[in-house]
């Protein structure tokens, strides 16, 4: 049988090393190669204590994080690997519940639709530079809680466990008020795996009733954006160009209906149209321009009546640093920016096991779209705003050296 662990345990290498951008020093504030020594205490976990851990206990894991495992063990099925972990899970821990993070996607979409110029991140990297390099934006920060936050508050009389994409995701969670017991990053989480014996083949596939687990998102961060848009679709497209005995749903969201004659751009399975949608038979008087300013880098528009809607996607550091510098002379008038400072997303996380070929990766990860699910999310009532921001100020470090 093939040994799954036989290749060295990777993770992604640190974002400043992408690609030929200069990021001068003052930039580099939310890399998780730099956090403190402190700040290192308080991100290591004990993996004894979680393996010791019976009963009463709940799992929240990114989407993202488990497409990462699924990728290094170089799976066939992502479902049989889905259920198989969470049958693992179930038989290791005897746990109660467990989430994938995209099951509060949609809760988050409907409070911001309530919302208007906000900027809504689940990356704290993308935070930290806002309030140390862009005061001016902290004000348009969501106060919405994050995935895990809502996921955890609503099971907060359980011993939860947390599996994160980035350290900067695992030092938030563990200064705020959430009260999450565990926090590992993916690259941990496998190997806390490793040493409990976790075994995935095709023959240890274990079928399972539909469960939260399940609940895939193929994006490579959040959603909400793209939820948003297709819900704006819905609203503005010209329904007497489709003929109702050819509607597709798509398998992404459930509100969005094309003709079967459909744009291949429609398609947002696919990783090379995820940023280039188009939206056809809009109903009449409704313009759309899709503009992209640079790869990552985004803008929807929306024209009705003399009315603008702009919504702007941020995926990397190099972009989120222009934005922040072109509002400092320009006026924040966007409906909704959703921005993220990895390239590719927290699908590539530092956080995350290393990728051979993350593009390729993409590819497929995108193509796994939304799992119909028909055991919805039981959240109790629970105030879903929280999230506190504030201006924080640069440490200056002089590197002058007397001899």
């Amino acid at each position: 049988m093939k040994n799954l662990f036989s290749k060295k345990l990777q993770t992604n290498s640190c974002i400043k090393e992408d690609g030929n951008f200069k990021i001068q020093l003052n930039d580099c504030l939310a890399c998780s190669g730099c956090i403190t020594d402190s700040e290192k205490l308080l991100t290591e976990t004990n993996n004894d204590l979680i393996l010791n851990l019976k009963g009463n206990v709940t799992f929240i894991i990114a989407s993202q994080s488990k497409w990462s495992i699924f990728d290094y063990l170089n799976g066939e099925n992502f479902e049989e690997f889905e259920n198989y972990l969470c049958y693992f899970l179930r038989e290791k821990f005897k746990i109660k519940s467990i989430y994938d993070t995209s099951y509060a996607t949609n809760i988050i979409t409907n409070e911001l639709l309530k919302e208007d110029n906000k900027i809504i991140s689940d990356c704290p990297g993308t935070v930290m530079y806002i309030e140390r390099q862009a005061s001016h934006l902290i004000k348009h920060l969501s106060k919405i809680l994050t995935a895990q936050q809502i996921l955890a508050k609503n099971k907060s009389n359980e011993i939860i466990v947390s599996v994160v994409q980035c350290y900067d995701k695992k030092l938030e969670l563990s200064e705020s008020s959430t009260e999450i017991d565990f926090i590992l990053t993916t690259y941990e989480f496998m190997k806390l795996l490793e040493k409990s014996n976790f075994n995935y083949t095709k023959t240890t596939y274990r079928s399972l009733p539909n469960e939260q687990f399940r609940n895939n998102v193929g994006f490579n961060s959040g959603g909400y954006l793209n939820n948003i848009l297709f819900k704006k679709y819905s609203e503005i497209k010209n329904k007497t160009d489709l003929n109702p005995k050819k509607v597709n749903k798509s398998r992404t969201n459930k509100l969005l209906e094309v003709n079967s004659t459909k744009d291949k751009t429609m398609d947002k399975n696919k990783w090379e149209d995820f940023n280039k949608i188009k939206f056809p038979n809009l109903r009449h008087g409704v313009t759309y321009n899709f503009i992209q300013k640079s790869p990552g880098y985004y803008f929807y528009e929306f024209i009705e009546n003399n009315q603008k809607e702009v919504y702007v996607r941020i995926i990397g550091v190099e972009n989120l640093i222009n934005f922040m510098k072109e509002m400092k002379i320009n006026p924040f008038h966007f409906k909704l920016v959703e921005a993220y400072i990895c390239n590719f997303g927290c699908v590539n996380g530092p956080g995350q096991l290393k990728f051979e070929d993350i593009e390729k990766s993409l590819l497929d990860f995108s193509s796994i779209g939304q799992k119909s699910n028909s055991n919805e999310l039981d959240l109790e009532p629970i105030d879903l705003y929280g999230r506190t921001f504030k201006k924080k100020e640069m440490k200056k470090t002089s590197f002058n050296v007397q001899w």
